[in-house]
């Protein structure tokens, strides 16, 4: 399949045929649903995070198997939800270039919109030294753009660097399917379909799904972990930030991306420059 580029879109495509998204409707409709208002009291801002790289194909594999271990949200009937997300940063690049550094007490700063809820808000994750990830959010009336009054004071509440140097950087969207454990204490999400887009360039990730632990208890504990370690997947860091600024920033230092950067290549099954 050759590659394709509309409208300063670079479509990162792979010859086989993967899995179509809505085939994933009969898996999902297997699980017992539990509501957003459930979910909120259980809302798990500090945790302990854990991610795999896999392809469609493995997704829906793994979706079958924890049926019988993990509940599915469910808003207004889509267990399937679509995500917008815009990250900020310094012209400097300053927090991305923390992670990419190797910086173990680190912050991103995002504004999300839940599609199919409508409800946004402005989050500030810190991940410390220990490998807690804490997150701190405010409602907001849409996705942020502009960085005002309030939202200043939210932001110098929580992170050490000042607000007037924040700036959207990148906007990335994709669909999730959230599973829950039956006591709330861990949930696992899936991100189907991932796209990039800064300055009227954009890319897109066929075949790339992001598998999440997200836990209070221990990650070992996990059906999911359980279930890596027997199909011999093994878990990898992945900032779905980092990795879009170092595809569409072709200037920012990016070596320590460029193994994962490779093997999502590999996952579409095409070599592409994206520039």
């Amino acid at each position: 399949m050759a590659s394709a580029q509309e409208n300063g879109t670079i479509y990162l495509p792979y010859s086989g045929y993967g899995p179509v998204l809505s085939d994933i409707t009969n898996i999902l409709a297997c699980y017992s649903p539990v509501s957003l208002e459930d979910m909120a009291a259980a809302s798990l801002m500090d945790r302990r995070e854990q991610k795999f790289l896999l392809s469609e194909e493995q997704a829906i594999c793994i979706l079958k198997t924890l049926v019988s271990n993990m509940r599915i949200l469910q808003i207004q009937g889509v267990r399937m939800s679509s995500y917008e997300t815009v990250y900020f940063d310094t012209d400097e690049f300053t927090l991305y270039l923390h992670h990419h550094n190797g910086r173990k007490n680190r912050f991103k700063l995002r504004t999300r919109r839940y599609v199919v809820s409508g409800l946004s808000f402005l989050e500030v994750k810190q991940k410390l030294n220990t490998g807690l990830t804490k997150k701190v959010r405010m409602q907001t009336e849409n996705l942020v753009s502009l960085i005002e009054s309030g939202i200043k004071e939210f932001i110098s509440g929580h992170m050490p660097y000042d607000p007037g140097l924040l700036t959207p950087r990148i906007l990335n969207t994709y669909k999730r399917v959230t599973l829950v454990s039956a006591d709330f204490s861990e949930r696992i999400t899936f991100d189907f379909s991932l796209f990039y887009e800064h300055d009227g360039h954009s890319i897109q990730l066929p075949n790339v799904v992001i598998a999440e632990i997200k836990t209070r208890g221990k990650i070992r504990d996990s059906p999911l972990s359980s279930l890596m370690h027997q199909m011999h997947i093994r878990p990898t860091s992945f900032s779905k930030y980092c990795i879009g600024i170092s595809l569409l920033y072709p200037d920012v230092k990016k070596n320590r991306f460029k193994p994962k950067i490779k093997r999502i290549m590999e996952m579409t099954q095409r070599r592409i420059v994206v520039c």
